[in-house]
């Protein structure tokens, strides 16, 4: 069957999940040919800072620095970035559109929520209603993404970012089943950054009561909690896992996340596993000091695991195709109202007059109420 294309700042686009390695190409035996393409899991590209939000929150917004990184990532087999800002906690789809104008990186974008300190309390989704955050959710994966100047773009959300601070509770719950109902509609990932994995037993069991399928939805820095054997029951409850902290000394990988990939590889879970970087911090990337930044998939992730003994297929899926398949299983689960236009993102009118009832009502596949 051919590959569902998922859906970026740019319209839709087909990338290459599931296709075979090639390890019997002619090419001289003496010089390394990288079979991969490259898909960061989990990207921050642009994070604008946010009136009223936490004056600690991370800023990325060196548009020429940030375009320049993100093109050597390209040149390098970079593929590919899901941006895991959300609306109102520092997105800037405008920027977005441009990067992946100017780099020929397919950028897919995210909708939802951040953890609540994200969000300037005068317009944070955590005060809303919500059947109003669903409506809002499928607009943006269905329609288009608002704009930071209260218009709507063409360009869409691909994917629906929600945060677990590690306790559901009553609001938390309401948001994650709001974020569930809305990708579940749509036929899109949901990514949900968990605090280094604290209390993803009880957000795996709310998830696994929502219509939502567990392979639609990705679990990240869940490596932060290097337990194998609950990996493990994650992988096979059907979550895609996703691990990011190969590169950064404090959590001590060679100790941590390299031990834990080895032993979910061991036992079959190939399929689960999703490598990042995860660069929401200045210091990580290029421009910033690190010496490595953006490179991190083809420089550092992909030479260790092929250190470790991984095999082309299993380097490939790890540091791509992985995400690429569940970006495209879930889209190929859209009604036909939703179906990708084929047509180049562009700035329209106001979100107040946005086509949004265009998009089918997600509510009623919701489990649970407020």
């Amino acid at each position: 069957m051919a590959a569902h294309p998922i859906t970026t700042v740019l319209g839709p686009r087909e990338l290459d999940g599931d296709a075979s390695v090639d390890t019997h190409a002619n090419v001289d035996p003496h010089v390394y040919v990288d079979p991969n393409v490259y898909v960061d899991a989990h990207a921050h590209l642009w994070i604008s800072r946010v009136e009223g939000g936490p004056a600690d929150a991370p800023v990325l917004d060196d548009a020429p620095a940030i375009r320049d990184e993100l093109a050597a990532f390209a040149a390098a087999g970079g593929r590919a970035a899901i941006d895991c800002q959300p609306p109102g906690a520092g997105r800037d789809a405008r920027r977005l559109v441009w990067l992946a104008e100017q780099t020929g990186v397919a950028v897919v974008a995210a909708t939802g929520f951040h953890l609540r300190r994200y969000h300037a309390e005068a317009d944070s989704p955590w005060t809303r209603d919500a059947d109003l955050l669903v409506d809002r959710f499928t607009a943006e994966l269905t329609v288009g993404m608002e704009d930071p100047d209260g218009g709507r773009l063409a360009a869409r959300a691909g994917v629906v970012k929600a945060a677990h601070a590690g306790t559901l509770g009553r609001d938390g719950e309401r948001m994650l089943v709001a974020a569930a109902a809305a990708a579940h509609a749509a036929g899109a990932l949901l990514v949900i950054h968990t605090e280094r994995g604290a209390g993803v037993e009880g957000l795996a069991a709310l998830l696994l009561e929502q219509p939502l399928p567990a392979a639609s939805v990705m679990l990240c820095h869940v490596d932060k909690r290097p337990d194998a054997r609950l990996h493990a029951e994650l992988a096979r409850a059907g979550f895609l896992l996703e691990y990011d902290t190969f590169m950064r000394p404090k959590y001590a990988p060679r100790d941590n996340v390299w031990p834990l990939l080895e032993a979910l590889l061991a036992d079959g879970h190939e399929r689960s596993i999703a490598c990042a970087l995860d660069l929401a911090d200045h210091a990580l990337w290029r421009f910033g000091g690190d010496p490595v930044g953006m490179a991190g998939l083809p420089d550092v992730v992909a030479p260790e695991l092929r250190r470790r003994g991984a095999g082309p297929a299993q380097v490939r899926r790890l540091t791509g195709a992985n995400v690429v398949d569940r970006l495209q299983a879930a889209a190929a689960t859209a009604p036909a109202a939703t179906a990708p236009a084929a047509t180049a993102p562009a700035a329209t009118g106001p979100a107040a007059t946005a086509p949004a009832a265009t998009a089918p009502d997600p509510r009623a596949s919701m489990a649970r109420s407020a």
